[in-house]
């Protein structure tokens, strides 16, 4: 089994906006694991507050740069400084870039040279250069619309979960509330079959843990993930798919059941 890829998280907090955080954090675990955390401002600024709050919340390093003329602080160069620090100790698999200028484009390259996997992530305003320089460029804002395949009828608790998917992120997994886990549940498995219709359910454990650190299952009376997933067979199925070297044991997945 492959190692889980590690992710540098570095973002220009003066060109983000925070409220894209959750998603950019939900994102990024679904492609391994972020193990640098940081957001660049001039967070002597009371626009930059929000960032503070959001940063303890999600656990990054707000990192402080002055804005030593009108309109413009040395963020940039600071990021660019930390990225090639990082890139030097060959520790970082994917490197994810969060701004939606140009600054950052020979940056980009120059990880690519070494070998990286650059992401980008930017609002509406990103311009064409940083986009076209990424390995893959995600438009924040647009990432969370989850088009519903035609081909799949969803169920309506499903499209009630959808419906409100920015308050289910939000929610405290502390135990007190089984509703609150089930929506989690729904929204996660939803999230993680886009491309396939089932997902083995360590990743979706391991999505689970990395989303909301303060969750154990135990909280709820559970002695296991799979056990939740049993209690609510309304909505949820279980695939169990054979080995191929070994008939014997079995890989269990996790698929959304569709309207009928």
């Amino acid at each position: 089994m492959d190692s889980e890829k590690t992710i540098a998280l570095l973002i220009d907090g003066d060109n983000i906006s925070y409220k894209y955080l959750p998603t950019i954090v939900s994102e990024l675990n679904k492609q391994g694991r972020i193990v640098i955390k940081r957001v660049y401002g001039d967070f002597s600024s009371k626009i930059l507050t929000p960032w503070k709050e959001a940063a303890l919340k999600y656990s990054l390093s707000c990192v402080h740069n002055y804005a030593f003329t009108v309109n413009k602080s040395s963020t940039d160069s600071s990021l660019i400084i930390d990225c090639m620090d990082i890139l030097y100790r060959n520790e970082i698999d994917i490197y994810c870039i969060c701004s939606s200028d140009s600054d950052f484009i020979r940056l980009i390259q120059r990880l690519k040279e070494n070998g990286k996997q650059v992401l980008g992530m930017g609002e509406a305003k990103t311009v064409e250069a940083f986009k076209s320089a990424v390995d893959r460029f995600y438009p924040l804002g647009a990432i969370k619309s989850y088009p519903v395949n035609s081909a799949v009828k969803i169920s309506k608790v499903v499209d009630d979960v959808l419906k409100n998917q920015d308050k289910i992120d939000a929610l405290n997994l502390d135990g007190t509330n089984i509703n609150d886990l089930y929506q989690v549940m729904v929204l996660y498995v939803y999230e993680l079959t886009e491309k396939e219709d089932m997902v083995h359910l360590s990743n979706l454990s391991t999505y689970l843990y990395k989303q909301h650190p303060e969750f154990d299952v135990r909280s709820y009376k559970f002695s296991k993930p799979l056990d939740i997933i049993k209690k609510y067979k309304e909505t949820f199925e279980i695939v169990q798919v054979p080995s191929e070297t070994d008939p014997s044991k079995v890989s269990i997945y996790i698929k959304l059941k569709t309207s009928k």
